[in-house]
């Protein structure tokens, strides 16, 4: 299983970090909308839209396929994935697979249970349950704490063909509000396509 606790340390940590490269106030998020997007392509799987000032990063996530941060705007974007069936057949033999519902609703909430072992989380507010881009999504927000740094995550579990997506946007709670629209933006501009190989930036 790619996914481990040590990604919610990684997000908390590196937000704890960052927080003071801003703290003069200098970034304004007021037309983070208006910016423009850019077309990513990951690998022959799938692609994603995210705004032109965000970068690419490598110390996220090891494990992520894809990692993009701003800093000074304080916004990070990962997504993790992780084939189906292995993920089936793991939480089966452990028990905890609930045959009454999804696999995207499974994959929900074990990540979720995980979460909530790695951070104070205070709420979990449900978005959205639909199928976006031809595929099934849920999407939640988190509002949680970590070393004393509150942080808000907009996180998508996706069902993909053969697997399964989390895509996880966050920021500090403090500047949730100026960012929930943009991650959301970035959510549902994900897809599943055979198209493409290796990594491709391009302007939509």
């Amino acid at each position: 299983m790619k996914f481990t606790l040590r990604i919610f340390a990684i997000t908390c940590l590196l937000v704890i970090a960052n927080s003071c490269l801003d703290s003069s106030g200098n970034s304004n998020n007021s037309d983070i909308l208006n910016s423009k997007f850019d077309l990513v392509r990951i690998n022959n799987e799938y692609s994603i839209e995210l705004p032109s000032f965000m970068e690419v990063s490598d110390d996220l996530n090891d494990d992520a396929s894809l990692q993009y941060q701003n800093i000074f705007k304080e916004v990070y974007v990962i997504v993790i994935d992780e084939n189906k069936e292995e993920f089936k057949e793991v939480f089966i033999d452990l028990g905890d697979y609930d045959d009454s519902v999804s696999m995207v609703k499974n994959y929900k909430d074990i990540q979720l249970s995980f979460l909530k072992e790695a951070v104070e989380v205070n709420s979990v507010t449900e978005l959205e349950s639909s199928i976006i881009n031809g595929l099934p999504f849920e999407i939640v927000e988190v509002d949680g704490k970590s070393e004393e740094v509150e942080v808000v995550y907009n996180i998508a579990y996706v069902d993909g063909k053969d697997k399964v997506y989390m895509i996880m946007a966050w920021t500090e709670k403090r500047r949730n509000e100026k960012n929930k629209a943009l991650f959301q933006k970035i959510i549902k501009s994900f897809k599943v396509s055979n198209r493409s190989k290796g990594i491709k930036k391009e302007a939509s």
